[in-house]
């Protein structure tokens, strides 16, 4: 007899292109999202299924782990079942509905079935992109399918592959923990915000010397990574960031008006001159034209000069360093 929470898959059947006939009876239901790293956990019988579905935030997944609890008591009745997969199947979009209990005929596609391994564990891995780098070993086994995104929902099933299944089986209890595995990505999203006057001037975007597009979010591995503005119209601008696993780093990009600045430092009382023309209103971030300019100083009687080559989107800092040395001879 079924449990209480087994719940009906309801669907409208819809014939699909390579699409098998399946007989399904919903042991539970799992949301694959970053809020639940660590998976949900159903108990299922020999004949029961576990319908998978993604979140939004699936472009972080590389792929979803099944860890499947098997009694030991099914040792000596090894070979009677089987673990399939099944993708796409023909499912109305609002899911499954509670509260009545029964089997559901489906249409989806199978793209795995193994019988189940002679161990108290077993460990699946189902890749969700090509280079998710999952490969077979001795403690878990791959399919050889990528299941995209587009192909979710994804029914994991128990079912006998042989006839006259022993009641000591049909009254097992399985337990199947899934749960989402994360790639060593995140995402940058890069939002421009223009100098006024300047707005929608063309520029060039690098990330880590590859041209990239703004106002996009970007996947990205964790860790540090160059951000690099070109442009004749805006400040050349480099900076660092960092990005975390599975999660997104804004980044508010303030462009610049590309107009030369000096910034100045001296002793108080020194007036300051530009081509003759005294600074005025503060030393800090005075705009100058590109080209040659003559700095000077003026401290009482003495003056000290400097001719200067100012390049264009360029901060200069110009300092007037007045000491004694002292020295033994």
């Amino acid at each position: 007899m079924k449990k209480d929470f087994v719940f009906l898959l309801s669907v409208f059947l819809t014939l699909q292109a390579g699409a098998d006939p399946l007989r399904v009876l919903l042991a539970g239901e799992s949301l694959l999202t970053l809020d639940k790293l660590e998976g949900d956990t159903h108990q299922l019988t020999y004949n029961e299924s576990v319908l998978l579905r993604l979140n939004n935030d699936a472009r972080f997944f590389k792929g979803v782990e099944l860890e499947l609890g098997i009694p030991q008591k099914y040792f000596d009745f090894a070979g009677s079942l089987a673990l399939a997969l099944y993708i796409s199947p023909s499912m109305g979009t609002e899911g499954a509905d509670t509260g009545d209990t029964g089997i559901q005929e489906v249409d989806a596609e199978r793209i795995f079935i193994e019988a189940l391994p002679v161990k108290l564990q077993s460990i699946y891995r189902i890749p969700l992109r090509q280079d998710s780098g999952m490969r077979d070993n001795p403690y878990i086994r791959v399919p050889d399918n990528i299941v995209e995104a587009s192909s979710f929902p994804l029914i994991c099933s128990l079912m006998p592959v042989i006839k006259g299944i022993s009641p000591d089986v049909e009254q097992m209890q399985f337990k199947m923990t899934v749960k989402p595995i994360l790639s060593d990505e995140g995402a940058v999203l890069v939002k421009v915000q223009y100098p006024n006057g300047l707005e929608n001037r063309p520029f060039t975007l690098y990330i880590d010397d590859e041209i990239t597009e703004p106002e996009k979010e970007i996947l990205i591995k964790s860790g540090e990574h160059n951000l690099h503005i070109v442009s004749d119209d805006y400040r050349n601008e480099k900076l660092l960031f960092k990005v975390e696993r599975a999660k997104i780093e804004t980044i508010n990009l303030q462009l610049h008006d590309p107009t030369p600045l000096l910034s100045f430092n001296a002793p108080d009382n020194t007036k300051i001159f530009i081509d003759n023309v005294e600074v005025q209103g503060g030393h800090k971030n005075v705009p100058v034209q590109e080209g040659s300019h003559t700095v000077r100083f003026d401290i009482g009687d003495y003056q000290i000069s400097q001719n200067m080559l100012i390049e264009r989107g360029k901060t200069y800092n110009v300092s007037l360093d007045i000491g004694i040395e002292l020295s033994e001879n």
